[in-house]
């Protein structure tokens, strides 16, 4: 099966070219595969149909071994890494009630769109800059590791994280250059991506990270890049831009 990794640290997803999902939960380190659109069933919806939401954002499920994680929300919606008792992640989206423009994901996989009753007129966290009634809609997708071209994570980092990268003095100035790089070979991308959606900013795609071996076939720009993972390890990996929350023009 295929695998990806992700860190969530302080309730953000933080990008890692490996190929396993590593997040934690109650703070502790836990590990999922990256579902595949094949995998997708319907226990799924199922389980999904019945989740709650509490008062501080958290998703809560009905059925034993479900987890999620918090990656982040824009004006339209909320996004969560879901892990199913199989540990297997994905992403769902949730919806706000006011303002949805449609923005999709392009060049990726959706598993299913449904309605969620017990979230519909549910308001997001209340300390929320966005903060979201939503209105039931959701989407389930592929989990799309990497950066966004508007910067880093590094707002989220842990203070674990910043001492190493002080001692690794290597690993941050290969991933500065790495990143340098990474925006000059996919900015014709992004052009093309402005000319072609609505609503293109750099906040709406992402540098999406591929592990070498590449098991979803997915195109990607011919030469690989060295980056420095959240666990203070140094990997090869290729990149390609993906756009994951544009609008299609008329």
């Amino acid at each position: 099966m295929e695998e990806v990794l992700k860190i969530a640290v302080q309730r953000k997803v933080l990008a890692v070219a490996r190929s396993r999902v590593k997040y934690f939960y109650g703070g502790v380190a836990c590990h999922a595969v990256k579902l595949l659109r094949t995998g997708y069933t319907e226990q799924h919806r199922l389980a999904l149909r019945e989740l709650a939401m509490s008062h501080r954002g958290e998703l809560i499920f009905t059925e034993a071994g479900w987890q999620s994680v918090w990656v982040g929300a824009g004006e339209e919606k909320s996004v969560y890494l879901v892990i199913d008792p199989h540990s297997q992640a994905f992403a769902l989206e949730l919806v706000g009630r006011d303002g949805y423009k449609d923005g999709r994901l392009v060049d990726g996989h959706y598993f299913d769109e449904l309605y969620i009753p017990r979230l519909s007129g549910h308001q997001w966290h209340p300390d929320s800059i966005f903060g979201h009634t939503f209105s039931g809609q959701c989407y389930v997708r592929e989990f799309i590791y990497g950066e966004t071209l508007a910067g880093d994570l590094s707002r989220f980092y842990t203070e674990e994280y910043r001492a190493m990268l002080r001692r690794n003095i290597l690993g941050r100035t290969v991933t500065f250059i790495s990143r340098r790089l990474a925006h000059f070979i996919v900015d014709n991308a992004y052009q093309r991506i402005k000319q072609n959606y609505r609503d293109t900013h750099e906040a709406n795609v992402m540098i999406e990270r591929l592990p070498l071996h590449n098991p979803e076939n997915k195109s990607h720009f011919p030469l690989p890049l060295l980056w420095l993972e959240e666990d203070g390890q140094l990997v090869w990996c290729y990149v390609r831009l993906t756009a994951i929350d544009v609008r299609v023009n008329p």
